[in-house]
């Protein structure tokens, strides 16, 4: 009789545990959550440490650039976010063959064309973008005072100058740049609800990403990646085709913000090789050059 009882008990809580209810793991939506007059800087720290062979010597070169952006949000709606952004503050350092700053800080300001006084010019000068929830930049907006102001300022520069100084500026404030800026903290962004666990591909041009959501801590959300970018592009050398070779493997780590779905912090480790070869006069060609970059991208409040 007691092992009648004790099969039957089993066979009950075997049951009863068969047909509890399955509670799925949630599904995250990473999609931006921002009020109306949120703001936020982002600072991006960009180091580079690399080694370039020239003849029979190498050649060791290292490069800093720290970007600082602030972005406030002027208009929310249901499809998109108005943003207002502004560089706050740039600084680029890199030693070579020799030595080269860009500090708006220190900036001769009668010299348009030392880059540090074309980048003095926009420091603090707010742009604007238009940013879905899904992290890309629907379309972007010129700040027309700091356009007049470049115009009056090269008026008397001959054309070549002139196509200088904007070609740097545009580094900075160009559409492209602007959405590349912007991009660079939302592109990781999966366009479906994931879990922990689950996978997702972002291409980027020649460069592709494999993302997974690898975890969870109180008050953030962990995306891990692994890529690469591989490109091969030709031009001209003497009449001659030059063929240079790129290929970047790098890692991914993201903590994304439980609230906002801003990430708090990014930080990508790269490793490149660049080869450039002329077959038909191999004495053009070069060894390889190998660089190693490291990409720290925080996010805080304003008022942090």
């Amino acid at each position: 009789m007691l092992k009648k009882n004790i099969i039957t008990v089993s066979l009950s809580a075997f049951l009863f545990f068969c047909f509890l209810p399955s509670f799925a793991q949630e599904k995250i939506d990473f999609r931006i959550n921002l009020a109306e007059n949120a703001c936020f800087d982002v600072h991006t720290i960009l180091l580079i440490q690399g080694k370039t062979p020239t003849g029979m010597d190498v050649k060791e070169m290292e490069s800093e650039a720290n970007t600082s952006v602030r972005y406030k949000v002027v208009m929310k709606t249901p499809a998109s976010y108005h943003i207002n952004l502004t560089y706050t503050d740039f600084y680029f350092k890199m030693n070579a063959i020799k030595e080269l700053i860009i500090d708006p800080k220190n900036a001769d300001k009668l010299n348009i064309l030392d880059i540090s006084t074309q980048y003095a010019m926009v420091i603090n000068k707010p742009f604007s973008i238009e940013l879905s929830p899904e992290g890309k930049v629907i379309s972007t907006k010129e700040n027309k005072e700091v356009s007049k102001k470049f115009k009056k300022v090269t008026k008397k520069l001959s054309p070549d100058l002139k196509k200088q100084v904007y070609s740097s500026v545009n580094n900075l404030i160009g559409r492209e740049a602007l959405i590349s800026q912007t991009e660079s903290w939302t592109s990781y962004m999966p366009n479906y609800p994931v879990e922990i666990g689950d996978n997702w591909t972002v291409q980027n041009g020649s460069e592709i990403t494999y993302y997974t959501f690898d975890s969870e801590t109180d008050s953030a959300y962990v995306i891990k990646g692994v890529g690469s970018n591989h490109s091969t592009t030709h031009s001209d050398l003497m009449g001659k085709v030059m063929v240079s070779h790129r290929e970047v493997e790098f890692t991914v780590s993201i903590e994304v913000d439980k609230h906002t779905f801003l990430p708090k912090i990014i930080t990508k480790e790269m490793d490149m090789i660049h080869k450039s070869e002329v077959k038909d006069y191999p004495a053009f060609s070069t060894p390889p050059a190998t660089s190693r970059t490291t990409s720290t991208l925080i996010i805080s409040n304003c008022n942090e």
